[in-house]
């Protein structure tokens, strides 16, 4: 081996054998150096925000605090600059520049990252004038949704009766979201619950299909572009907005207020108090606790009964998309945490509690020991006293609450079993009187309210309500209903009625047998409105609904005994219990005494002239007219007959008349008589000449002619609506504008768009159907209509387009079928313009 190598490497093996001496105790020396371990921390100072003025270039500074590199997030505010955005550990002031505010107060909310640490800070601009009233509260922002309904600044939804108010200022509005999306108890993905810092709540709705808003989030809402509604124009104010206006921090969960159901129905009276708010109920528990949250609902929601042994029923609602919906119901008593909500119905409050997760539900015991006593059914206080229901009724006004702690005691004539009761109506009498009582909970009906039981229903609370002539009682839980016998040792009779009486207005709401009856049509089936007379030739409505078992039957063909219960829907009407009732109907038919006429409406020109009309009856009859220049002869008779109508020369406007023959009872007919005027277009009043009513969707459309030989100002005209026929014109637009001589004008939906030529969009009127008449007024004075008055219970004009016949030249106030003619549904070629003989 060469000794210069093994030279070099016996002294390179010294040398690196010194430095390894040197630098061991270094390396253990700077182990011995290092800085110990520091926790993440980061704080905002000051932390209740800064407030900066409202000029130009104004400035504010705050301090972050943080041992590891922090940044910001600023939303997308323009109105404000901050500098720094990013930094590293240790304490940095960071300064924000506003430009100049010439509205109301306005806030942004910086938020602050550190490594897995997070902060906000909340940016408040001053007002244009100086002032720092920044948020409005909730109970604020149901005060400027009262006063704008009172005013009339909102707008009603034809479909839903939606009542909205669009906020078109910035209206800020800060809150806590109190709803917990992940477990979905709500009925939408865009849907919460929101309460601020006074303790007031609110249900909210975001614009787009959901949000991401987690329960403890804080929101700052700019509600500028957003909404006020109420569904139906009831119940409670909801506020909407789009997620782009809104800036989220961490915030602090309020605690629940603390109360028991029947102090949140009493308290909860006051606008606005509970509704929204997270609450704790104490000692409650579920009336059914046999069931699951959620046994497999059809709908979105299961609603359980829930009592604390009091007066009172809370409604616990479950989602079928928890998580936990398939767990049993806890079987004890304790507390319910959830977020209060009213319902309205018919006018009538009542409570709801939605959990939000199965924690909520943790106070409640699951041992039925715990149970308190009294629970489920039969809750009426053992102090309350006994009334009739004629009693009861002395007591009636319109929308007001029962005050008396009382309850009635009864038969259930009628319930919704058979299908002939709407499902939420039970009809209870006693030999006094009878009355409607809507129930709650529905679904519970066929078994706390079974037919022919004889039960208590406690009064206390319960709402009186005129639904269009029936006194109705609600809305009454079951709860607070007790059977006393199911089968009734004495069972209550049907009263001894005639039609006559009954449409006097008497034995509304009770069972009765009207004697020596038949139905009018044997060839009709019991669905829709049918008619029975007497053989005086009085009538009575038979109204079936079409979820009846019996609905598609058809009707008794002999005369007897009719036992039904008597109702109302703007006039009196008979409701069949069920089909038994009638067994008694199995007489001859004995013929029907009425007066009838071959033509009901006639018409004439200028000149004058007469018109024979065939008159077929049995009765002895007078026939007259209440216009001198329209005569009638014979004037009396008995039996068949041939009548003259003679009416003299017009040289003035068109005229009309009404001929009247009657028995002077109960039998009468009628023929209308119109007369052209002096007029050249043969009238001198304008009229519909068209109408409009698709098969499906909101192709309606309305036509007006105008006959005269000169322009008329449509300033004077209204067009007004009738829901169902009944007893009121419910809505209407005034005309404007004017309308040339011998010319139409076409009205229409809004969404319409059928007819291609001219049209003016009618935002109120246009949402008819083929029973909802429609009417033309001057002044206050009916000159047009096309449909009836008959209650709802028949479509007059369903899927069809309906013209004037050219022979007609004047508007008339009752309708005549006979001066239309019947076209194709959604025909719509002759809008636009109309021939008139």
């Amino acid at each position: 081996m060469n000794k210069d190598f093994l030279l070099k490497k016996k002294w390179l093996t010294i040398f690196f054998a010194t430095i390894l001496g040197v630098c061991l105790p270094l390396f253990s020396g700077c182990s011995e150096d290092d800085d110990e371990y520091v926790e993440p921390n980061l704080t905002i100072e000051p932390a209740d925000g800064i407030s900066i003025d409202q000029t130009n270039g104004a400035t504010g500074t705050f301090t972050i605090n943080s041992t590891r590199d922090w940044s910001i997030e600023k939303p997308s505010d323009t109105w404000l600059s901050v500098v720094p955005m990013t930094g590293k550990a240790g304490k940095q002031e960071i300064t924000v520049t506003v430009k100049e505010n010439t509205g109301k107060a306005r806030a942004s909310v910086l938020n602050i990252t550190a490594s897995s640490l997070k902060a906000s800070i909340e940016i408040r601009q001053k007002s244009k004038d100086g002032t720092e009233d920044l948020y409005t509260s909730i109970a604020a922002l149901r005060d400027i949704f009262k006063e704008a309904k009172e005013a009339g600044n909102v707008t009603t939804d034809s479909e839903s009766g939606t009542i909205t108010y669009n906020i078109s200022e910035d209206i800020m509005v800060k809150g806590i979201v109190i709803s917990d999306r992940a477990n979905s108890n709500l009925n939408s993905r865009a849907a919460g619950y929101l309460q601020d810092a006074a303790g007031n709540g609110v249900n909210f709705r975001v614009s787009e299909s959901s949000h991401d808003f987690d329960m403890g989030t804080q929101l700052v809402i700019n509600m500028n572009g957003g909404t006020l509604s109420q569904y139906r124009g009831q119940g409670a104010m909801q506020i909407g907005f789009s997620k782009e206006k809104v800036t989220t921090s961490t915030g602090t969960m309020p605690e629940p207020a603390i109360l028991t159901i029947d102090e949140l129905f009493e308290n909860g009276k006051m606008d606005g108090k509970y509704e929204g708010v997270l609450v704790k109920i104490t000692g409650a528990q579920f009336a059914d606790n046999t069931t699951k949250y959620n046994a497999g609902s059809s709908s979105t929601f299961q609603y359980h009964d829930v009592t604390s042994c009091g007066i009172n029923i809370l409604t616990v609602p479950f989602s079928k998309y928890i998580p936990f919906k398939d767990d049993n119901v806890k079987k004890g008593n304790g507390d319910i945490i959830g977020i209060a909500a009213t319902n309205m119905y018919n006018n009538t409050l009542s409570w709801y509690v939605y959990p939000r997760n199965l924690e909520d539900l943790s106070g409640m015991s699951d041992d039925e020991n715990t149970r308190c006593e009294g629970s489920g059914t039969g809750a009426i206080p053992t102090d309350a006293e006994k009334v009739t229901i004629g009693k009861l009724l002395e007591s009636f006004k319109d929308g007001e609450a029962f005050t008396g702690n009382n309850y009635i005691e009864g038969e259930v004539i009628a319930n919704p079993v058979n299908g002939n009761i709407p499902d939420f109506v039970v009809y209870v009498a006693d030999e006094t009187a009878g009355i409607a009582v809507t129930i709650d909970d529905k679904e519970n009906i066929a078994t706390a309210l079974p037919l022919g039981a004889k039960v208590q229903v406690y009064a206390k609370d319960a709402k009186f309500k005129n639904y269009n002539g029936l006194i109705q009682f609600g809305n009454v839980k079951t709860a607070v209903t007790k059977i006393v016998e199911a089968k009734p040792s004495t069972p209550l009779q049907p009263k001894s009625a005639t039609i006559a009486e009954i449409n006097e207005g008497k034995y509304l709401s009770q069972l009765v047998a009207i004697a020596e009856t038949e139905f009018e049509d044997v060839s009709k089936k019991y669905n829709g409105t049918t008619s029975i007379f007497d053989k005086t030739g009085n009538s009575l409505a038979v109204y079936t609904r079409s979820g009846a078992i019996f609905a598609e039957e058809t009707v008794k063909e002999g005369s007897g005994t009719f036992i039904g219960v008597i109702t109302a829907f703007k006039t009196p009407q008979i409701l069949i219990r069920k089909i038994e009732d009638l067994s008694g109907m199995t007489g001859p038919r004995f013929d029907l005494m009425k007066i009838e006429v071959d033509k009901t409406a006639v018409n004439f020109e200028k000149a004058g002239g007469s018109e024979k009309i065939n008159v077929t009856t049995t009765a002895s009859w007078n026939a007259n007219s209440d216009q001198s220049w329209c005569t009638v002869s014979p004037a009396s008779q008995t039996g068949n007959a041939e009548i003259t109508i003679t009416t003299t020369a017009n040289t003035g406007a068109a005229r009309s008349a009404t001929i009247t023959i009657t028995d002077g009872g109960n039998l009468s007919a009628i023929v209308k008589v119109s007369q052209a005027g002096e007029s050249t277009g043969g009238g001198n009043e304008i009229f519909f000449s068209e109408y409009v009513e698709p098969n499906k969707g909101n192709n309606k459309y309305l036509e007006i002619y105008n006959p005269t030989d000169h322009e008329i100002d449509l300033s004077a005209y209204t067009i007004k609506g009738n829901t169902n026929g009944g007893a009121s014109w419910s809505n209407s637009n005034q005309l404007s504008g004017t309308i040339k001589a011998r010319q139409t004008i076409v009205f229409k939906h809004k969404d319409a768009d059928m007819f291609s030529g001219e049209a003016t969009v009618l935002s109120s009127v246009m949402v008819f159907n083929g029973n909802d008449p429609m009417g033309l007024f001057k002044g206050d004075e009916l000159i047009d209509i096309i449909g009836v008055f008959n209650g709802g219970s028949a479509d007059f004009a369903k899927d069809v387009t309906l013209r004037r016949k050219s022979s007609v030249k004047a508007p008339s106030s009752i309708f005549i079928k006979d001066e239309w003619e019947e076209l194709p549904v959604n025909d719509v070629s002759g809008l636009g313009s109309h021939t008139m003989d």
